[in-house]
């Protein structure tokens, strides 16, 4: 079952004051649900559906640095080919930990990510999602741009709320260079 099942055009219709019945829109609200998604998985830099990740890459040091946190397992590390089995995992932080430094190329096969969606990531997620989707009603309409007493509102379509940056912040995930 995917993290993100629970999200699904009723729900943002509900955050939103939308009848469900109401389908006129069902077709922006699914678009701004996949856009939404992938926005706040990469402003996050990593993937938050539990599934099985192969990630490839250069070893420098005594570690790396998994993307798909929380990593549930490890099932194989390779540097250069050669499986690797003395290492320590720390799941929460996604780090392979190995006693030897290492300048290899690496594979690493495990299984990392979320079943249930925490509930205020959650709720950053559904913030991205309800902000696309009134950027795309209002592109749907005709509007780039709005004119205010303020001055002009431009509609930024890469844009993350404030809000939800507070809330996706939590989970995003740290460069941490040797």
């Amino acid at each position: 079952m995917s993290a993100y099942s629970i999200i699904n055009i009723d729900l943002i219709k509900s955050m939103t004051n939308m009848p469900t019945e109401n389908t006129t829109k069902d077709n922006l609200y699914s678009i701004a649900i996949k856009a939404g998604i992938k926005a706040s998985e990469n402003y996050c830099r990593r993937n938050f559906n539990q599934q099985e990740y192969v990630e490839k890459g250069f070893a420098i040091g005594d570690d790396i640095q998994l993307s798909s946190l929380p990593v549930i397992e490890v099932k194989e590390v390779k540097i250069d080919d050669d499986i690797i089995t003395d290492y320590v995992l720390f799941k929460s932080l996604g780090i392979v930990e190995f006693e030897e430094v290492y300048e290899n190329d690496f594979e690493v096969t495990y299984t990392g990510g979320y079943t249930t969606l925490p509930d205020d990531l959650l709720q950053g997620i559904c913030l991205v999602i309800i902000n696309m989707f009134t950027k795309y009603q209002k592109i749907a309409d005709g509007a780039n741009s709005v004119v205010t007493s303020d001055g002009t509102i431009n509609y930024n379509m890469e844009a993350i709320p404030q809000e939800a940056k507070q809330i996706l912040n939590r989970y995003k995930r740290l460069r941490i260079w040797a």
